[in-house]
């Protein structure tokens, strides 16, 4: 492969110059802990010592990984969670202290950090991972058969007995502790043991006698798989524990499950196709996941009122259910993700009043369902993805009370779903929540809904109207796309956003009355046949699209009170020759005057602080460009979801103005490097510049690039796509943008200087020459240096 993605794997190549290990930088503040919705997401700094947060509810996945400094960590109590691969492979790591307070630990938390000899979990840790100190000094050197953290967590055993009576102070084995052990033949556990997680003895084959104690309330799928003990059980209903049903040997069609069972266990009847009748007990209080999986006889079922969960996919493709009820008063409160995916010939359902939850896709495929009765649900909060996604004889849906959001493509090809009355407390219509529900008439939305998500009523060709309530900030691209008969839209006085196409194809857009087609101040749509446009005073925003391939404007008049022109507003007006900006404008967004072929002169007003991406590119008549003295932003806003394909066009990309400056540098008064327009080999930057934008260098071959000290930041992208060997940032460069050598491919050599303190994100160098091995100059200890470390870059030690 000529590039490949940078690994995340620690890796210091040894040079003919001298290396040493880092040497821990202490950070002022807690700038360098990447916080979001109190998740720590990342962390960015090089203290030997971390303590995290007090306001962290959670260590996210990866937060930590791979960081080469860091020796001792303290999690305080507010921490509940430490995520994925949190502090994976943290080689100098060799203490971690955790408060009371953190509940569970996950996969390979702390695994591959080799140092890593002393942690403290208290009582409050319930849940771990047996991944999750894999491979540390720690697990090595643990004296004793049975590793157990926190409240008696069995998460490893290192003994060679065949017999094995678990420790009495065991209370949860986790997840694979005993995974394919061929040397074990008998279990005893003791009484206090609650718990047995996933694949806790899968592949033990030689596995013969289990004895679980009655304290046991939860056994996780597949616990047993694979063992002797369960393949040749020959009890028709296997009960263990405290009463789980663990598995079914029996060949009934018709069966009623013991009195005494509490919970049915994972896949406990999955596949069975006689199955055609089973009877609950009450005194049930769980189903677990998969538990009647693919019972394709299976015609009814009632759920006794003492049932709390339905557990996920339990009852999914069970192709012959028609008939699901709830008995009064029932104590359900929790159905799971696919619990009744593709029952095909279930056509109706009443939920239970304790319900808080719909998963994720729960009746996804039910294409008989008519009728669901959400009234009596008065804890329903939220609708999960996909929950009633292709159920195509749904004709009408009621929301209860206190549904708060409508998760992404919930409704989405319910063909027949003719109204919906969202009169509830819905905050949030996720994306593509009704998408091609063709037989919508009527939709009533709430008083306190705030977003219409991406393509939320996209193709509902029969929706003739909507009132949108003051409430109501964003509607979403494509929200209401090829509604043809929406001819009446009303209300929206709350409205700040419209996203690109929202009204495309609407009898309401094409038949506008007036030439501006607005919603609340913001202009979505030209509708006249002038030539020269003086956009309304009353406009505080064009928004995306609004005149594209207009080729009969020829003049433009922007007022002052206009704010911000959205992505390709005027893109693909051809013919227009003049635009005049009033000062007032803040805001001009990505490709808004794209291929405007005949724009010959420009001049920007003070206001402006920020230009989008391809903003005037391809503008091949325009040689006069008057840019503001005021500092302006150049932000790469759109998303390239495949990490590696680069932005197009610089601002001015492709215009005369750029192609033909007199000079090789195209320098602001405020000193942002739009573009190098020279030759040069080796070149050193002006003075005057103090930072590159975005694309300033992109496909330019350079063999050395000298940034000096003046330059302070440089912008994402700024080099990407370049053919240039070797750059040396002097003292004084202080932020290094996203992406800013993406694809660089011929680059050898980046001399970084302490000043060098912000990097800008984990793709920097993301897809460069993988034949190249690149070397980055820089002091010990620096931010550069653990940069390079994390990121598998050579280094080269520089005094």
């Amino acid at each position: 492969m000529w590039m490949k993605k940078i690994s995340m794997v620690l890796c210091l190549t040894i040079f003919s110059f001298m290396t040493v290990m880092p040497t821990p930088v202490k950070a002022e503040g807690n700038d360098e802990f990447i916080i979001k919705d109190a998740v720590l997401t990342e962390y960015t700094g090089h203290e030997k010592n971390v303590v995290i947060p007090s306001t962290v509810k959670e260590i996210g996945s990866n937060a930590f990984q791979d960081n080469p400094a860091i020796e001792q960590v303290t999690i305080p109590s507010s921490v509940e969670t430490v995520g994925i691969q949190a502090f994976d492979s943290c080689s100098a790591l060799k203490s971690v202290t955790m408060e009371n307070g953190v509940k569970s630990i996950e996969g390979y938390a702390f695994s591959h950090c080799t140092s890593l000899s002393s942690i403290s979990t208290p009582t409050s840790v319930n849940d771990v991972d047996s991944s999750a100190f894999a491979d540390t000094a720690w697990i090595t050197n643990y004296k004793g058969d049975y590793v157990i953290v926190g409240d008696g967590v069995l998460v490893r055993y290192k003994g060679s007995d065949s017999k094995l009576t678990i420790p009495q102070n065991v209370k949860t084995i986790a997840n694979q502790t005993f995974e394919d052990n061929s040397s074990i033949t008998s279990v005893t556990m003791q009484a206090g043991l609650k718990t047995i997680k996933h694949d806790a003895f899968s592949g033990c084959s030689n596995l013969t006698t289990v004895t679980i104690p009655s304290t046991v309330t939860s056994i996780d799928d597949e616990a047993f798989a694979y063992t002797k003990w369960l393949k040749n059980n020959k009890d028709k209903f296997l009960i263990v524990g405290d009463q789980i049903l663990l598995k079914y040997t029996g060949t009934d069609k018709s069966l009623t499950v013991p009195a005494k069972v509490k919970k049915i266990a994972d896949s406990a009847f999955q596949g069975d196709t006689r199955l055609k009748k089973v009877v609950l007990p009450n005194g049930l209080i769980e189903i677990g996941n998969s538990a009647f999986y693919s019972c394709t006889q299976l015609g009814n079922i009632v759920f006794p009122s003492s049932l709390k969960t339905i557990g996920f996919m339990s009852f999914s493709n069970c192709s012959s259910l028609s008939n699901v009820s709830f008995i009064k008063n029932s104590e359900c409160s929790q159905i799971d993700n696919y619990a009744f995916e593709k029952c095909i010939k279930l056509t109706s359902i009443m939920l239970p009043e304790k319900l808080r939850t719909i998963g994720e896709g729960v009746f996804d495929g039910c294409i008989s369902l008519s009728k669901v009765t959400l009234s009596s649900a008065k804890k329903l909060t939220d609708i999960g993805d996909y929950a009633f996604r292709d159920c195509k004889g749904l004709g009408s849906f009621i929301m209860a009370n206190g549904v708060k959001n409508l998760g992404e493509g919930a409704f989405t090809g319910c063909t027949k779903l003719k109204t919906v009355d969202l009169t509830s407390k819905v905050e949030t219509i996720g994306d593509y929540t009704f998408e091609k529900c063709i037989s919508l008439k009527k939709v009533v939305f709430s008083s306190s809904i705030a977003s219409i998500g991406n393509d939320a009523f996209i193709g509902c060709t029969n929706l003739m109207n909507i009132s949108v309530p003051a409430s109501v900030q964003t509607i979403d691209q494509e929200a209401f796309e090829n509604c043809k008969r929406l001819k009446s839209i009303t209300g929206g006085k709350g409205v700040t956003s419209v996203g690109y196409d929202a009204f495309k194809n609407t009898s309401w857009l094409s038949n506008y009355s007036g030439d501006f087609a607005t919603i609340n101040g913001i202009l979505l749509a030209y509708r006249g046949k002038n030539t020269k446009i003086a956009v309304p005073k009353g406009i505080s925003r064009i928004e995306s699209g609004a005149f594209e391939n207009n080729t009969k404007i020829t003049k433009l008049n922007i007022p002052s009170n206009v704010k911000s022109i959205g992505s390709s507003a005027f893109s693909g007006c051809s013919n227009l020759t003049n635009v005049t900006f009033k000062s007032g404008i803040k805001d001009i967004e990505e490709y808004a005057f794209y291929k405007c072929a005949k724009l010959a002169s420009i001049s920007l007003p003070e206001s402006l602080n920020k230009m989008g991406e391809g903003a005037f590119a391809d503008c091949t008549a325009l040689k006069d460009v008057t840019l503001p003295s005021s500092h302006i932003d150049y932000p790469i806003t759109i998303s390239y979801e495949d990490d590696y394909e680069n932005p197009n066009y610089g601002v001015f990309e492709d215009t005369p103005w750029q192609n033909n400056y007199d000079g090789d540098y195209i320098v602001t008064s405020d000193g942002t490097l739009l573009a190098y327009k020279g030759t040069k080999s080796d070149i050193t930057l002006p003075d005057n510049v103090t930072s590159i934008a975005p694309l300033a260098f992109s496909y330019k071959t350079v063999d050395k690039v000298t940034v000096p000290g003046t330059v302070k930041v440089i912008g994402e992208y700024a080099f990407a796509d370049s053919r240039v060997k070797t750059v040396v940032f002097e003292d004084g460069v202080q932020e290094l943008g996203n992406h800013a050598f993406q694809e660089a491919c011929t680059i050898e050599e980046i001399d970084m200087p302490e000043s060098l303190i912000k990097f800008d994100g984990n793709k920097i160098f993301y897809w460069w020459n993988d034949d190249l091995p690149l070397i980055i100059g820089c002091k010990s200890g620096s931010e550069a240096y653990y940069y390079a470390l994390v990121h598998d870059l050579h280094v080269k030690l520089v005094k």
